[in-house]
C-alpha cells in the first residue's frame, strides 16, 4: 500500500488546491475576536471535532470575530477565501489521539484562525472529494508514518500522497 501511496502525486502538484494557514491570528488580532453571535464564525482548532465543526456553544472559547474592524487590517492574499467553503484542518494533534487529522468543512464567510490549516480550491467545487480523501483511513495511516510530532503543518499536508477530482473521475 505504502509503493502504491508513494506513486501518487502529492497534494502540492495539485495547483488548483490551496494549502494555507489561517488568515486571523489569535495573538495578535485577539482584539477582533468575540463571544457574541455576530453572523461571522470563528474557526479554532478545539471547535474541530473528528470530522465536524463543534456549535459556538461547545466550546468554552469565543467563537465569533468583529469581522468589519479585523478585514480592514486583513491582507487581500490573506482574505481571498474567506467568502467560500473550505476545509478546515486543526494543527494541534497529539501523538496518542485516535484521530490525528480533525477537519470539517466550513461554510462561506467562516474566519479560520491560524492554530487551523485550510485547504480551499481555485476552481471547481469539489470539497467534498477531498474533506472525503484527507478523511480516510489510508491518509490517516499514511500520516501517522511520517509524522513525529503533536503538530500538522502546511508542509506536511502538502506532502499526503493524493489521486486529483480530475483523475479520479470515472466513466461509465
Amino acid at each position: 500500500i505504502l509503493d502504491k501511496l508513494l506513486s501518487f502525486n502529492k497534494l502540492s502538484d495539485c495547483k488548483k488546491i490551496i494549502n494555507a494557514r489561517g488568515e486571523l491570528d489569535l495573538s495578535a488580532h485577539k482584539d477582533y475576536v468575540c463571544m457574541e453571535n455576530n453572523e461571522y464564525r470563528l474557526i479554532r482548532g478545539d471547535h474541530i471535532d473528528g470530522k465536524r465543526l463543534k456549535e459556538p456553544g461547545e466550546s468554552q472559547k469565543d467563537g465569533f470575530v468583529n469581522f468589519g474592524e479585523f478585514i480592514e487590517l486583513c491582507s487581500l492574499e490573506r482574505r481571498k477565501y474567506i467568502s467560500q467553503p473550505r476545509i478546515a484542518i486543526s494543527q494541534c494533534s497529539y501523538l496518542k489521539k485516535k484521530k490525528r487529522i480533525e477537519t470539517c468543512i466550513t461554510d462561506k464567510d467562516m474566519i479560520i484562525s491560524n492554530s487551523c490549516n485550510f485547504l480551499a480550491f481555485e476552481e471547481g467545487n469539489h470539497f467534498f472529494y477531498y474533506y472525503t480523501w484527507i478523511n480516510s483511513s489510508v491518509i490517516e495511516w499514511y500520516f501517522r508514518m511520517f509524522s513525529y510530532n503533536n503538530h500538522v503543518a502546511n508542509y506536511e499536508l502538502a506532502d499526503l500522497p493524493i489521486i486529483s477530482y480530475q483523475e479520479a473521475t470515472i466513466e461509465f
